[in-house]
């Protein structure tokens, strides 16, 4: 773990990224982000080198830095 945290301060999150993408359990899923009472609603894009979430939306990719993220059920759509 002390050698993972090393890595990260050294490069920071874009050693994980591919780890990261590869256990989420977000493709393919409609997601909300709560960002201080803002909605927003969209597909997962996946994260970015930074660690940010992308979401598609109708207006195109947005970039989440922070939020409260909430994915839609199929039978909630």
């Amino acid at each position: 773990l002390l050698e993972a945290f090393r890595k990260f301060v050294q490069h920071g999150f874009v050693c994980f990224r591919e780890d990261w993408l590869a256990r989420s359990a977000l493709p393919g899923h409609r997601i909300t982000i709560d960002i201080a009472g803002q909605m927003t609603t969209g597909m997962y894009a996946g994260v970015n080198d930074r660690g940010s979430l992308l979401v598609e939306t109708e207006s195109g990719v947005r970039e989440v830095v922070t939020g409260h993220i909430g994915r839609i059920n199929a039978a909630d759509c």
